[in-house]
C-alpha cells in the first residue's frame, strides 16, 4: 500500500506496478467526515487501484493526529505480514506502528523545515518512523545524513532513491536536439521553468536575470498560487510575472512535463538556497536531463553540485546572462547533449523502481 497524496510516490508506485502488485490510498480530508465511506477506484492513465479514504479535516494536526490511525488502518482493511506500507509524511507514524508487514518510510523532503510546522514534533515523529521502518528511502545524500547522524537511524536501514523522469520521457539517441511544439506559439528562444513557483525559487536573482534578457521568453510550467515566506520575494515574484517576456502555462499533468522540457531552447533552475529546498532532489532536473536541452541551476539545492558535468551552475544574475548570450550564439548547444542523453536512460522511474525492489530483496 502506498500513499497516493505524493506526485513523486505515485509515478514511483506505477513502476513499481509493472514489476509487482501495488494499490495506493488516499485520505481525503472532509468537514464532516463520520458515516462517510472509503471507496476505489482505478486511476487514469495509470491503472493504479486507488482507496479514497474520508478523514476529519484535522487529523493531520495535533493533537488529533492519533485519531488518523484509526481512519486510515479502518480505510485500508486488514493486511497480511507481507504486504508492505510505502509512506511518506511523518504523520504516519501511528499507523506504521499498528502495521504487520514490512514499512518503508520515503523521505521526500526534510518535513521539519516547513513553515508553520512544529520542527521538534515532527522530527519526534520522523524518529519515531524511521525506528519502526524497515527502510528509510531518502531523496538525497543529505536527507539521509539526518536520518543516520541527527535521528541514530542505522546505515544499512537508509537508501538513496533521487527523483527521476517519466520514463516517456526518454528520447531516442537520435532525437537529442529535437525541438518539440506543443502548441505554445511563443517567441524563441524560450526559457524554461517547470514546477512549483513557491519558495523553492529565488525570485529575486530571476527578476534580475529576466529583466537583462529582454531578448528571451520565460516560460513557466507548475502552479503559481503558493504563498511565499518573505514581502520581498512576493514582490519579486510579482515583478517577474509581469515582465512582458513571461508566459505562465499553470499546472500541467505531470506525463506531459518532458514535452514541455523538449520545446524549450535551455532550462534554467533557480533554486533558493534555503531549506527545504537545499536537501530535496530536483524533480525538474530529471526531465529537463532528459530533454538534453542546456541546463543552467543555481547552486540552491545541494544534490545539483554533483551534476556538473551535465549542466552550467551560476550564482549571480549576471553569471547566467553571460551564460544565457553564449549559447544563444551557439544555437543552443552546449556540446552536452550526448552526454545528457547517456545520464538520462538511468534516471527514470522505471529505474527506480528496479533499484527499490533490489533493495528489499524482492529482485535478484
Amino acid at each position: 500500500m502506498a500513499d497516493a497524496r505524493t506526485p513523486t510516490i505515485v509515478e514511483l508506485a506505477t513502476s513499481l506496478s509493472k514489476i509487482t502488485s501495488v494499490e495506493m490510498f488516499s485520505p481525503q480530508a472532509k468537514w464532516v467526515a463520520f458515516g462517510a465511506k472509503p471507496y476505489t477506484e482505478d486511476r487514469s492513465p495509470s491503472g493504479l487501484k486507488v482507496t479514497t479514504i474520508p478523514i476529519q479535516r484535522g487529523y493531520f494536526r495535533f493533537p488529533r493526529i492519533g485519531m488518523l490511525r484509526r481512519a486510515l488502518l479502518n480505510g485500508i482493511g486488514r493486511r497480511g505480514d507481507q504486504d508492505a506500507l510505502l509512506v511518506a509524511y511523518p504523520q504516519y507514524a501511528s499507523v506504521a506502528d499498528q502495521w504487520r508487514g514490512p514499512v518503508i518510510y520515503y523521505a521526500t523532503d526534510r518535513y521539519s523545515y516547513f513553515h508553520g510546522v512544529n520542527r521538534t514534533r515532527i522530527e519526534h515523529l520522523e524518529a519515531k518512523l524511521s525506528e519502526r521502518s524497515d527502510m528509510v528511502v531518502a531523496v538525497s545524500a543529505r536527507i539521509a545524513n539526518y536520518f543516520i547522524h541527527d535521528l541514530g537511524c542505522p546505515a544499512n536501514r537508509v537508501h538513496i532513491l533521487p527523483n527521476a523522469a517519466h520514463p516517456s520521457s526518454v528520447q531516442r539517441e537520435d532525437d537529442v536536439a529535437y525541438r518539440e511544439e506543443v502548441g505554445l506559439g511563443i517567441d524563441r528562444p524560450i526559457a524554461g521553468i517547470i514546477g512549483n513557483c513557491g519558495d523553492n525559487i529565488d525570485w529575486t536573482l530571476l527578476a534580475d536575470l529576466i529583466t537583462q534578457t529582454p531578448w528571451m521568453t520565460w516560460v513557466f510550467v507548475g502552479p503559481v498560487q503558493a504563498n511565499l515566506a518573505t514581502t520581498r520575494q512576493s514582490l519579486c515574484r510579482q515583478k517577474v510575472f509581469s515582465c512582458k517576456n513571461v508566459r505562465l502555462l499553470g499546472k500541467q499533468p505531470y506525463s506531459k512535463l518532458g514535452r514541455y522540457a523538449r520545446s524549450f531552447d535551455v532550462a534554467v533552475l533557480p533554486y533558493s538556497s534555503t531549506e527545504p529546498t537545499r536537501s530535496g532532489s530536483s524533480t525538474r532536473f530529471y526531465e529537463h536531463l532528459a530533454a538534453c536541452r542546456p541546463i543552467l541551476a543555481t547552486r540552491g539545492v545541494e544534490e545539483l553540485g554533483s551534476k556538473a558535468e551535465l549542466i552550467t551552475l551560476f550564482d549571480r544574475a549576471e553569471d547566467a546572462r553571460l551564460e544565457l548570450q553564449h549559447l544563444r550564439a551557439q544555437g543552443f548547444r552546449d556540446g552536452k547533449e550526448h552526454a545528457r542523453w547517456l545520464a538520462s536512460k538511468n534516471e527514470t522511474w522505471d529505474v527506480r523502481a528496479q533499484d527499490l525492489l533490489s533493495k528489499l530483496g524482492f529482485l535478484n
